[in-house]
């Protein structure tokens, strides 16, 4: 892919305002069925500066394991930066990136996220500022929240309540999955929640078995029973879709004579940047026609699979214009 066929816009600075705009969407429900309409954030008026063609790399990583209170970090080097624009970037700013193609009508989220540490580095010829970052970060780590639920209140309502507080210091609401369970007990006895926000949040899910995370800078809650989640976008894969191999994912080394076992675990692959792919996702493996070796082997790995991690790596003028996606059966 050409470095002017790709297109991003990059927003750092303090962002007061951010606000949701509705986004068709081309996905379907594994019953056939569309679902709603998304709803994204995008920068409003704001104090903010704007990069659209600086030579950027960037590495931004949602990962498996889903604890909402774990900090996950996002790197990204911007690459001889005016002296203007970089005494702007400080610890602290808001920065949004957005990145795509020119054939995008709209250029899709690929984090939403907060400058943690920000230093100069020098790459031969090239100053390069470092940017260290978390999404959500400043709510993770410093907002403390307390109040006592009513007994008669249910899981599902403090869960709520805990979102909505989140969405007042910053973090919209994403998609959220609560079990029928969850919905429909009550806490029998007043409930008490103090300290951290994101401790809270996370201790209250995981009485419910409930996970939660920020992706994109939305915060969704899910089942941890894979079983309970539903997976509303759907990527189709074939092969002429993949920059490499497609492979298994396993824990055990001898692949070959437990193969039926290891599909269960998911499969590994790269695709070109898909900022509309996150871990709410299922993807679907189909058949690629030809008699040969290569086309034999993809083959072997058709089926839906549930995103359970996903990757960007990005260099603007560089090779990597990347998705990294790993799933599970």
């Amino acid at each position: 892919m050409e470095a002017l066929s790709r297109k991003y816009e990059m927003y750092i600075g303090f962002i007061p305002e951010l606000v949701e705009v509705k986004k068709e969407t081309d996905a379907t429900k594994k019953d056939g069925t569309k679902p709603e309409a998304d709803t994204k954030t995008v920068p409003a008026q704001g104090d903010f500066i704007l990069l659209t063609d600086h030579h950027f790399e960037a590495q931004i990583n949602y990962p498996k394991e889903g604890k909402g209170n774990k900090t996950v970090s996002q790197n990204i080097s911007i690459f001889n930066p005016a002296p203007d624009t970089e005494s702007k970037i400080k610890t602290g700013n808001a920065l949004l990136l957005k990145a795509g193609y020119n054939t995008d009508a709209q250029l899709p989220i690929i984090c939403a996220t907060i400058i943690t540490k920000s230093w100069i580095e020098r790459s031969g010829n090239n100053r390069v500022l470092k940017l260290l970052c978390s999404e959500a970060h400043d709510v993770k780590k410093t907002i403390s929240y307390s109040e006592t639920f009513a007994k008669t209140l249910t899981y599902e309502d403090g869960i709520n309540k805990l979102l909505g507080v989140f969405a007042q210091y910053g973090v919209p609401v994403g998609r959220i999955q609560i079990t029928e369970t969850a919905k429909n007990t009550q806490f029998g006895k007043a409930y008490s929640v103090s300290g951290k926000l994101s401790k809270s949040m996370e201790t209250l899910c995981s009485h419910t078995g409930h996970r939660w995370y920020v992706m994109g800078g939305d915060i969704y809650v899910e089942p941890l029973n894979p079983n309970d989640v539903e997976m509303v976008r759907a990527l189709q894969v074939e092969q002429e879709n993949l920059k490499g191999n497609i492979e298994f994912l396993d824990d055990i080394t001898n692949k070959d004579q437990v193969q039926d076992k290891t599909k269960k675990q998911g499969v590994a692959f790269t695709i070109n940047l898909n900022g509309n792919i996150n871990r709410e996702a299922y993807v679907k493996v189909v058949a690629t026609t030809g008699a040969n070796p290569s086309t034999e082997e993809f083959n072997s790995y058709l089926g839906a699979y549930a995103v359970t991690s996903v990757i960007h790596k990005l260099s603007y003028e560089g090779a990597a214009w990347d998705t990294i996606i790993e799933t599970r059966g």
